[in-house]
């Protein structure tokens, strides 16, 4: 590979480094409060210099309070014989209790429809005679339909909030934000027009500043594809305190190649296409509002929450050093739009799966962690303000304490080797060099054991974790120093003063 050119002079501050990296989300949202997602939580207030912003779906669908891939429940609203409204907190409030103790500021989808205010009604099925024993016919899909009561969702909006503010206090919740749906403009998510969206959206609106006038409100999280929907959306409601949007990279097709005899096509997320998608999106929402926060609240590699490499072996993105160094190049680029507020890696862990699955994860079992939560240990280490940096041939993102140097491609089955030459000023003493960890490079070195002992899961760990290199003293705060960045791998070097 041709050689590249890095320059870093950490002593040029550019202005303040938003930290637009911190924010997660996961469909499963009873795994909150599991043994392993409270170890992850922990594990991610370690990392996180500052509060998290986690998005989950499912936080009005009903159900039975455990979560499977790409489902969960709170069974929050039921009605009585008479009609009136109950609600039930016993699977709320573990979600938001744990939140609330890492100081996380989640952002809550009003959604989904619960059973018994669905405009779909949704009898029991039941194992009789020529019926089918599967799904529930909510399950099957009155949880998208619009309400039977438009005026009982927005109390139930209202409720949903004055219990919030009650239990963890109007300060606190005023610095969470509540997002009106998931991806409207699609039919798997939402069975309504786009007429009924905005009715469900001023409803909500109404409901949540009833309950907490100073709430954030906003929407409509809508797909890379859904543009038109945005525009007609922002032009008939209220005015949003943010917008939000998804992109992904890829859309894999086949999602699902199962014949191991016959192989299927290669395929790899794209950056320029994701980038492209916030072009675009973010034209028509500056058209609208010039100033309105905005949100990428799912911004991943490829579409498919719950698929893996047993589907197609494009899935392996998620094992490798090609998922940190995707999101620390959409970091360095989402950083040009001023007002991209976060963007979100929707990915926390999955249960019921095998070793290194290749589902959008941050671990894989027994929360072995795996490398993207070392592109945000880089991404957390950076410091508070960005600063002067340039590369030829690679990328680099910097602030005041360390930068970052990745090398990152589309193709994950690119393999090769960027000789480096590194210019360094501002560094008093010294620069640290530390590399990413990857525990499933590990456990393919270990023979993909499908039931590691005891001993291998402790070898996956000790993998797992920022590795340093060694460290390089400056002259007189200058470096010029020779690495070599191997492809989707990144590079940590931080200011040693």
């Amino acid at each position: 590979m041709n050689e590249a050119r890095v320059t870093v002079d950490f002593r040029r501050r550019l202005g303040p480094l938003r930290p637009i990296w911190r924010s997660i989300g996961y469909d499963e949202i009873n795994w909150t409060y599991t043994p392993r997602g409270r170890a992850l939580h922990a594990t991610l207030g370690e990392i996180f210099r500052g509060p998290l912003a986690v998005r989950n779906h499912n936080a009005f669908t009903s159900g039975n309070g455990l979560s499977s891939p790409a489902w969960g429940s709170t069974n929050l609203y039921h009605e009585r014989a008479d009609g009136s409204m109950a609600l039930d907190w016993r699977w709320a409030d573990r979600i938001y209790d744990v939140f609330a103790e890492h100081g996380w500021e989640p952002i809550i989808e009003l959604g989904f429809m619960p059973r018994d205010l669905s405009a779909k009604a949704s009898g029991m099925a039941g194992p009789g005679p020529g019926q089918h024993v599967g799904p529930e016919p909510y399950e099957n899909g009155a949880w998208r339909h619009p309400p039977k009561s438009y005026a009982r969702w927005g109390e139930l909006c209202r409720a949903f909030v004055a219990h919030l503010v009650d239990r963890y206090g109007a300060r606190r919740v005023e610095r969470w934000r509540f997002e009106v749906w998931n991806e409207p403009d699609i039919p798997y998510y939402w069975r309504g027009s786009l007429e009924e969206y905005c009715q469900l959206y001023e409803a909500s609106r109404a409901g949540v500043r009833m309950a907490l006038p100073g709430a954030q409100v906003g929407g409509p999280a809508t797909t890379d594809a859904g543009t038109e929907f945005l525009r007609q959306m922002l032009a008939r409601v209220s005015r949003p305190d943010f917008v939000s949007f998804h992109t992904k990279g890829a859309y894999y097709s086949p999602r699902r190649h199962y014949n191991p005899f016959v192989p299927g096509p290669r395929e790899s997320p794209s950056l320029g296409k994701m980038i492209e998608d916030v072009r675009g999106n973010m034209a028509i929402i500056r058209g609208r509002y010039p100033d309105v926060p905005v949100l990428v609240d799912e911004c991943d590699p490829a579409v498919g929450t719950p698929y893996g490499v047993f589907d197609t072996p494009n899935f392996v993105v998620v094992n490798t050093t090609h998922y940190p160094t995707m999101v620390c190049a959409l970091a360095r680029e989402l950083l040009e739009h001023g007002t991209v507020e976060r963007f979100t890696s929707w990915a926390f862990y999955m249960e019921g799966k095998r070793w290194f699955e290749g589902n959008r994860a941050l671990v894989t079992n027994e929360n072995v962690e795996l490398p993207v939560l070392d592109g945000f240990r880089m991404l957390e280490r950076l410091g508070d303000h960005r600063v002067a940096a340039h590369a030829d041939g690679v990328g680099v993102l910097a602030g005041e304490r360390a930068a970052i140097i990745y090398h990152h491609v589309d193709a994950w089955w690119v393999e090769g080797v960027a000789p480096v030459t590194l210019h360094c000023d501002g560094a008093p003493r010294a620069v640290r060099f530390s590399r990413l960890g990857s525990s499933y490079v590990k456990w393919l070195e270990s023979g993909a054991p499908d039931d590691p002992s005891a001993d291998q899961v402790a070898q996956l760990r000790q993998a797992s974790g920022l590795k340093e290199l060694g460290t390089a003293p400056t002259q007189a705060g200058r470096l010029v120093h020779r690495l070599d960045v191997p492809v989707h791998e990144a590079i940590l070097c931080e200011v040693v003063a």
